[in-house]
């Protein structure tokens, strides 16, 4: 339920920043909106490469792309910058919350490998969560105050990973920070 909870919400959002778009004539735009039509286009194309039937396409795409969805629909909303500052801030104390959740897994409970996931359950968002707040705290050291404390934020996020065997975050950290920078 919680799942169709949220895409019901995002749905509800959607609509009213497509009203709106609608009303004020223009679509905020992103530095990633030329990464993301090709990704589209190339998701595209290789579902009519591969005579993937039409349904099929939109079940996959939407558990893709329901994330982008969300993240337009943040930027167009328009909320105050108090409220990203707070979504930004708990994002970054959930994450910093999966720690001591990973080394009570891995030191208690003895687990190894993609069980090692925190209260996340999948290596896999975990490790998308901590590309992105990676990321932002590199971000903010570099362009905005460089205090110690973003550093060793981002060394104690390499231990996750390490211990949960989540290789992908190893692939996917270095070409995200440089295409960040």
């Amino acid at each position: 339920y919680a799942t169709l909870a949220s895409e019901i919400i995002l749905v509800v959002l959607g609509l009213r920043v497509f009203l709106g778009i609608i009303a004020r004539g223009r679509l905020v735009g992103t530095g990633i909106d030329g990464t993301v039509i090709l990704l589209l286009v190339l998701a595209l194309g290789s579902a009519a490469a591969h005579d993937v039937p039409a349904f099929r396409v939109a079940l996959g795409m939407r558990a893709l792309f329901k994330f982008l969805l969300m993240f337009y629909v943040l930027v167009n909303l328009r909320l105050g910058e108090r409220f990203y500052r707070r979504a930004i801030g708990l994002l970054i104390a959930l994450v910093c919350l999966q720690i001591p959740i990973t080394v009570w897994q891995f030191a208690a409970l003895g687990l190894r490998d993609d069980r090692v996931s925190g209260s996340l359950r999948s290596t896999g968002i975990l490790t998308i969560l901590l590309i992105f707040v990676i990321c932002l705290l590199v971000a903010l050291f570099v362009r905005h105050r460089p205090r110690p404390i973003y550093l060793l934020a981002t060394f104690g996020l390499f231990f996750m990973p390490v211990i949960g065997e989540a290789k992908g975050f190893f692939f996917l950290l270095q070409p995200t920070l440089l295409f960040l920078f």
